[in-house]
């Protein structure tokens, strides 16, 4: 009889799948809900997603090879905790980068805001144009 191997993508899914069980998914979701109130009460962010949501998408990510996890290296816990602070930090990140201007502030004028708006789509049109060789 013929020894079988498996390959890194076998090894790689049953590792995944006994790594995933109610308990690690609860552990994820009280550690990542710990998380984002902490975040919270230091910044001005405010978390817009649930943290299923939040797990479900680091799985997602995870299973679509978007996200990389190996499982010789870290267990999957860290990996799906790891994913999803990195995610509230880029979030975080690119709130500030990009300020939010909110149209129900009493203190925006409208006009203003529509002005703003049009020279900036204007300035990155003319950033993008491209002159025909």
């Amino acid at each position: 009889m013929a020894a079988t191997t498996d390959s890194p993508e076998q090894l790689w899914r049953t590792q995944f799948d006994e790594q995933i069980t109610n308990d690690m998914m609860e552990r994820v979701l009280k550690q990542t809900i710990a998380l984002v109130r902490r975040v919270e009460r230091k910044t001005p962010w405010r978390d817009l997603q649930s943290e299923d949501d939040r797990l479900h998408t680091a799985i997602a990510k995870t299973l679509a090879g978007t996200l990389r996890w190996d499982p010789t290296r870290v267990d999957l816990e860290r990996h799906l905790l790891g994913a999803i602070a990195g995610d509230i930090s880029h979030e975080i990140e690119h709130a500030t980068n990009f300020r939010h201007r909110s149209l129900d502030e009493e203190r925006t004028n409208a006009e203003d805001f529509a002005r703003e708006t049009s020279n900036a789509l204007a300035g990155s049109r003319e950033a993008k144009v491209e002159i025909p060789k």
